[in-house]
């Protein structure tokens, strides 16, 4: 029975894709299947070549052609198998190492001690106390620290703060912005304003927690300048420090 010259074709072009089949699987890894599509596609085209060209001129040539592509099929399917088997083991792939993560920031790290005032020459300012109780350094950025009175214009922000805070260094102060009052008021006259004080901190820069010192305050003028301060923290506020750590604070001032 011939075979047609688009049947050739059809043939032809099975037997390459075959082959392109086996390029990419050894390519991929996939070594033994790979090298038997090859050699299947280069012997398959010899005795196509060899059926086009001897199958009316010279038959008996082709007669033997059929068991020697056979043969030269199986022997390259043969050699392709042990050359595989006897490539040295690939190494193991290793398995990625987790990266550690620093631990994330506890809010509860830091308390509020509470405010330091300064009133002086028409203007008045506000200095929060954090109480700082991390056991390693920390990044801690200040973000805003914000104080405005009751009917005088809201101050400008101050720029923000980074700095790195260490195991020792207990006590932080961060001064606000400044009001100015514009003169002088009695003894007894009361004050209304808010406070918005709002920092970071973290073990890194990408591991931080929000704190916030914010609430409503009211300020009692005394003589010689002094002022009393009644403190309404809002509900997200840092929390105060214990009364343990007021005391020692106490102690600490009435030392000085």
């Amino acid at each position: 029975m011939a075979i047609s010259t688009e049947g050739k074709i059809g043939i032809a072009l099975g037997l390459v894709g075959i082959g392109a089949g086996g390029i990419i699987g050894v390519a991929s890894g996939v070594l033994i299947t790979g090298w038997i599509c090859v050699a299947f596609s280069v012997w398959g085209l010899i005795l196509l070549g060899a059926y086009h060209f001897w199958h009316e001129r010279r038959p008996a040539l082709l007669s033997a052609a059929y068991p020697i592509a056979g043969a030269g099929f199986l022997a390259s399917a043969f050699v392709a198998t042990l050359w595989v088997w006897s490539l040295p083991p690939a190494p193991p792939v290793p398995t990625p190492q987790p990266v550690a993560k620093a631990a994330a920031a506890d809010p509860r790290a830091f308390c509020f001690i509470g405010f330091n005032g300064y009133h002086n020459q028409q203007s008045m300012a506000l200095t929060a106390m954090l109480h700082n109780q991390n056991k390693e350094a920390v990044e801690f950025t200040t973000m805003g620290a914000d104080f405005s009175l009751d009917g005088y214009p809201v101050p400008p922000q101050i720029e923000a703060k980074h700095e790195r805070i260490f195991p020792e260094e207990h006590l932080l102060k961060q001064d606000s912005t400044l009001v100015r009052l514009g003169r002088d008021f009695p003894v007894g006259t009361k004050l209304h304003g808010k406070v918005d004080y709002q920092f970071r901190y973290g073990p890194d820069n990408a591991t931080t927690v929000l704190l916030r010192i914010r609430g409503g305050v009211t300020i009692t003028l005394g003589p010689k300048r002094s002022a009393k301060l009644k403190w309404d923290p809002a509900a997200d506020s840092l929390p105060d420090c214990s009364q343990e750590v007021l005391a020692a604070y106490d102690k600490i001032r009435t030392a000085d």
